[in-house]
């Protein structure tokens, strides 16, 4: 499979997954969004996991910003990590190592004035 980007897009295999992030995708009046697509690695047909927030998309759950409810959430739930490493979890959207092993490809979306819209947060 390949993908169009531009000069923010970039792809890597990790995790047993392709991985292509900053993917644009243009609005109707313009606006660029970013998507950041977990993909298996052969080639083929799959369904789509679609997310789309205003919580930056590659924000992860376990770094600095949420480490507190990170750590919360495994004292309550270390069920969290089953067949997952938390490297790519994320605030309120699908954790792809958990989905993307099963066959599904999961996009996620920033919305307008996300981190890597053109408009960007605080412009």
């Amino acid at each position: 499979m390949s993908h169009h980007g531009d000069d923010l897009t970039f792809s890597h295999e990790v995790e047993g997954m392709l991985v292509d992030y900053q993917v644009p995708v243009p609005m109707g009046d313009g606006a660029v969004l970013r998507a950041d697509v977990f993909r298996p690695v052969e080639d083929g047909h799959y369904p789509v996991i679609l997310s789309h927030g205003v919580y930056a998309k590659g924000l992860a759950f376990n770094g600095p910003i949420y480490q507190m409810q990170w750590d919360k959430l495994l004292a309550k739930d270390p069920s969290v990590l089953e067949g997952s490493s938390g490297r790519f979890q994320a605030w309120e959207v699908t954790d792809p190592e958990r989905w993307v092993p099963d066959g599904y490809v999961v996009v996620r979306v920033d919305s307008r004035t996300g981190h890597h819209d053109r408009g960007g947060v605080g412009r």
